[in-house]
């Protein structure tokens, strides 16, 4: 398990606020963004209206409005496609990427404010101005810290914790099964098949919101046939990389993969694989270099 803190510069944020902005961002994201209190935030997806699911992010609440937890490589392409829907909303879009970093932290203890939520459920946030703590999901304890670059620097040099790279960091939140959605992933999934709805980040009864029919329609229909799951290869995969069932005579995928992680010789990621489908798997062609994934941890 990791131990440690990572700074994470692939993440970036935008500042949602004005009094319009809970009412814009519940009509727009799977969660119910009512519940969202400056002590509790949430994991969210913004999806197209096939249901597809566009961006993940983790939403925060700060004094004068919100925070978008996102990759930083995608933050111009979802404030250009956001703006277009305020119309008349009183709402700012704005981001805080050179404002603020992120940090990723795993550990059993720590100084405030992430000893405060390491405990706590996932999407708990505690505050120490002008820092911002948030409970990640997972049976591990690991929290991003948010803050000025320079008071998070700080923190971390004095919290007594060794320093890990990123790599290390994303790789455990592959091996968590943990969705990360970037560049080719976009507009490929629909949300319970990166286990969102597992995840607490989606309400059934909020109202409407991007896709919201296509996605309701499939969980009561019970139609799910694949999730996310995490994997292991000595190849080298990306985004969008087949997988194949070995053996397979028709050429039929029985997955795809969602997000990599390079560790040395080691490929860690995420795969969208059909239920039925466990162990050894072939990536790229029936014939291509083993791949194993873990098996689906059941509803």
């Amino acid at each position: 398990m990791l131990t440690g803190y990572a700074l994470l510069p692939n993440l970036g944020l935008i500042k949602v606020a004005g009094e319009d902005a809970r009412n814009f961002l519940q009509g727009q994201f799977t969660a119910d963004i009512r519940r969202i209190t400056p002590t509790q935030g949430c994991l969210a997806a913004w999806c197209n209206p096939q249901g597809r699911v566009l961006f993940l992010m983790q939403i925060l609440a700060v004094d004068d409005g919100f925070l978008l937890v996102v990759p930083i490589s995608g933050i111009e392409r979802l404030l250009k496609r956001l703006r277009m829907f305020v119309l008349r909303a009183k709402v700012s879009l704005d981001d805080w990427s050179a404002v603020w970093s992120v940090a990723g932290i795993a550990a059993e203890q720590a100084p405030a404010p992430v000893g405060a939520c390491l405990s706590e459920p996932a999407g708990s946030t505690r505050g120490l101005p002008p820092l911002l703590a948030v409970r990640l999901p997972g049976a591990t304890a690991r929290c991003w810290l948010l803050g000025p670059e320079a008071a998070v620097q700080h923190w971390l040099s004095t919290s007594g914790l060794g320093a890990t790279n990123a790599d290390n960091w994303w790789a455990e939140d592959a091996a968590l099964a943990l969705p990360r959605i970037e560049g080719a992933s976009s507009e490929r999934f629909l949300p319970q098949q990166l286990n969102l709805d597992r995840l607490g980040m989606m309400s059934f009864d909020k109202g409407c919101y991007p896709g919201q029919e296509i996605i309701a329609r499939l969980k009561y229909r019970g139609q799910v046939k694949a999730r996310l799951r995490s994997g292991e290869t000595t190849a080298r995969l990306v985004p969008g990389a087949r997988l194949f069932a070995p053996g397979t005579v028709s050429g039929q995928s029985v997955g795809e993969v969602v997000s990599v992680t390079m560790l040395g010789e080691r490929t860690i990621f995420t795969a969208v694989v059909d239920l039925e489908v466990a162990g050894e798997l072939r990536a790229n062609a029936p014939d291509g270099d083993p791949v194993r994934v873990s098996a689906d941890s059941g509803d």
